[in-house]
């Protein structure tokens, strides 16, 4: 609030009188328009202010006194305190706090009257200004929330959906297929001889090929497919509306990307670093009454490329 200018929160049409007017119309103008209090002013310069605890205690005068052509200069609180409008609506609390008082009048720099801030006023922009925080607080809670959930979505290394988010994915494609016929294959991927590889050229070097084969499958595969690490140096890949056939061209697309980015991997009998794939699919695969044996599926056709030689793809029939 200490940037928000003064003239933001206070009431521009103000009621001013002379010091001369009769005190019973100035009461008569308090009442008839629920004002709060009326600023006594001299050529528009502020002198005092009559409020409504003046009100009371001319309404605990005997009825004769106030009669005798007692006039607001007689009944009004002053010196008055006033603020500037250059000044900051922090200004104005620590004014009506120090002066412990309910109405500030607002004049500029020539002491002119132009406008009035009240108690009420400054309560009234304070719950405003806290209510923008706590929305701006809860906006910026909301979208930490956001982050964390999807960081919790993600692999840290791959920077891929996790064994987590694979599974609620499964969960809904299988679904999805059961529910409406909708086919989807599933293409589990493991790193050829990925453990001597580590053992010769260590574990940070093994990191760096997981990454690369992870960006180069994201740009072998379609916008819409998913790609997850399942655990280790596996992968498994989401083919939406895709039948088995259609799978087995983007399992070997995947087998033959990788194959040609030639990386040297000497305790391989294909002397780079290659890729085995398993397919499966909804349509197709026999005895499915889950995602989970969908995946086991392709699990089983994975190891069968592997013991057919690696490099290459095996569909689960």
């Amino acid at each position: 609030m200490a940037s928000s200018a003064i003239e933001s929160i206070m009431t521009p049409k103000v009621v001013s009188v002379e010091p001369d007017t009769p005190i019973l119309e100035v009461v008569g103008r308090m009442h008839a328009q629920r004002f709060s209090c009326i600023v006594v002013c001299v050529e528009n310069l502020p002198v005092g202010i009559v409020s409504e605890r003046d009100v009371v205690a001319i309404a605990a005068s005997p009825l004769s006194t106030a009669q005798t052509g007692m006039t607001a200069g007689d009944f009004m609180s002053a010196p008055v305190t006033t603020i500037e409008t250059t000044a900051t609506v922090d200004d104005a609390i620590e004014k009506i706090q120090q002066a412990r008082i309910r109405h500030l009048p607002v004049v500029d720099a020539r002491g002119q009257l132009v406008g009035l801030v009240t108690q009420t006023d400054i309560v009234r922009a304070y719950r405003t200004h806290m209510e923008a925080i706590v929305a701006e607080r809860t906006a910026q809670l909301a979208e930490a929330n956001k982050e964390l959930e999807a960081l919790s979505r993600e692999d840290g290394l791959l920077g891929i959906g996790n064994r987590r988010a694979m599974e609620e994915s499964l969960a809904q494609f299988y679904e999805l297929a059961i529910r409406y016929g909708r086919p989807y294959s599933i293409v589990l991927c493991d790193v050829d001889y990925f453990k001597p590889y580590n053992d010769r050229y260590g574990h940070p070097a093994g990191d760096q090929i997981l990454k690369r084969l992870t960006r180069q499958i994201e740009q072998t595969v379609r916008g819409v497919d998913q790609l997850y690490r399942y655990g280790g140096e596996e992968l498994l890949l989401i083919l939406p509306e895709t039948q088995l056939s259609g799978g087995a061209i983007t399992a070997h697309r995947i087998c033959i990307a990788i194959h040609e980015l030639a990386i040297p991997h000497e305790d391989s009998c294909h002397g780079v670093v290659t890729i085995s794939c398993g397919l499966a699919g909804l349509p197709g695969a026999s005895g499915v009454r889950s995602w989970l044996d969908l995946v086991k599926c392709a699990d089983q056709a994975l190891y069968r490329a592997k013991r057919e030689g690696r490099n290459r793809v095996s569909v689960d029939e």
